[in-house]
């Protein structure tokens, strides 16, 4: 409590502060003049806020993400980097390049081969891994990397740990709805090579495309 006595109307002036709220401090000025009696016209009150510049901040200041694409050499399951030369233009060289990268594999993984307008490779991307027998697999996830990459298309893959690559009624549906996405995006879905043990299914070669 603060008692300040000016020297013409000998008033006093007593501030009482309020506790601190969140936004700002409410402070209440009593004005008393000589003579006057509580309750008549005499006394004044009146409420001010603090400056909104003069309060503390509650909560810090989020900081802007920038999205970022970083490429890293792929290996194959024997430590060694994986070339791509030529542009994959037969279900035959996408085996091939899916065998090297998926055929040792203990559980389902689904994968992606992303192609420029020249199907040449331009990155690969493991979409999922799974179990045993199954692996959960969304178009939102598949098309995202290729908007990423400016992908013109896509080769899929995935590889079947009992060796049998024949597809299931599963992998028909998914394909079926992956390729309805792409066309909807602009985005073209060249194949879906399964890959088993020394050998591959490739659904285009079978007519499922």
């Amino acid at each position: 409590m603060a008692a300040v006595r000016t020297s013409g109307a000998r008033a006093r002036l007593r501030l009482c502060t309020a506790a601190a709220r969140p936004a700002a401090r409410l402070v209440w000025a009593v004005l008393r003049v000589p003579g006057a009696r509580a309750g008549s016209s005499g006394v004044k009150e009146r409420a001010t806020r603090t400056p909104k510049e003069d309060t503390p901040m509650d909560q810090p200041t989020p900081m802007l993400r920038e999205l970022t694409v970083r490429y890293a050499v792929k290996t194959d399951t024997t430590g060694q980097p994986v070339h791509v030369g030529a542009p994959l233009t037969t279900p035959r060289d996408a085996a091939d390049l899916f065998s090297r990268l998926l055929a040792e594999e203990a559980s389902e993984v689904f994968a992606i081969v992303l192609l420029s307008t020249k199907h040449r490779v331009l990155a690969y991307h493991e979409v999922s891994r799974g179990t045993l027998n199954s692996t959960l697999v969304h178009p939102r996830e598949v098309f995202k990397v290729a908007y990423l990459t400016n992908a013109a298309a896509v080769i899929l893959a995935h590889v079947h740990p009992s060796g049998d690559p024949t597809p299931s009624r599963d992998d028909i549906e998914l394909t079926r709805r992956l390729m309805a996405a792409g066309a909807l995006l602009g985005i073209d879905v060249l194949d879906h090579v399964v890959i088993g043990h020394a050998r591959y299914a490739s659904f285009k070669e079978l007519g499922l495309l």
